[in-house]
């Protein structure tokens, strides 16, 4: 669907590259309305807006830890790794001081680290400390990667921000009901707008 400079798509099963559907739209385009230009879909940053949709409340913090060794290091280190942020909360984790065979073994294993508020995730001192925590991923950067969803459905990376609704209609894996996608992708479409996520 698509409106002014905005573009809402949906996929069937499985994800679709933001390139693949610049091709398809490019497609469309020269098939129907013959015109010379070429379209590249890309995505219009308002820092501000996204920072606001997190105060509606955070679903998950995703930290990417890497190389767990290091982490293991850190904890064992009575916390003395300096800018190490949100894992001085993890101290606790471990009592003991790491052995080099454990470190040694540690080096093999990728760690990710998710932080989610569960069902308590509406009382006012966990969404602050949500929110906190967010903002602070946000502001000082983790080095390793992270991933930060909003209860209104936002990713945010350090390369990218994304919105999604995920929909169910009738059908299986090659045949679904075209009627219920229009429908739902109007819904997206509208609740999107709603978010206040499209250019005005």
């Amino acid at each position: 669907m698509c409106r002014g400079d905005d573009v809402v798509f949906t996929t069937h099963n499985s994800p679709v590259r933001d390139s693949s559907i610049s091709v398809l739209l490019n497609k469309l385009l020269e098939a129907f309305c013959p015109d010379e230009a070429t379209y590249l879909l890309t995505a219009t940053l308002d820092e501000r807006r996204y920072r606001a949709m997190m105060q509606d409340g955070i679903e998950e913090i995703d930290l990417d830890v890497g190389g767990y060794r290091s982490t293991l290091e850190y904890l064992s280190n009575q916390g003395q790794i300096p800018n190490a942020g949100l894992f001085s909360m993890l101290k606790s984790l471990v009592s003991d001081d790491a052995t080099p065979e454990e470190l040694e073994a540690a080096e093999r294993i990728m760690g990710r680290l998710t932080l989610r508020p569960g069902r308590a995730w509406d009382q006012p001192q966990v969404r602050e400390l949500m929110l906190e925590m967010a903002e602070e991923v946000l502001d000082e950067g983790h080095d390793e990667g992270f991933a930060i969803v909003t209860k209104s459905g936002v990713r945010i990376t350090r390369d990218s921000v994304r919105v999604r609704d995920d929909f169910r209609v009738d059908g299986n894996r090659r045949v679904i009901d075209t009627v219920q996608v229009r429908t739902a992708l109007s819904d997206a479409f509208d609740h999107f707008d709603e978010l206040g996520i499209f250019e005005r």
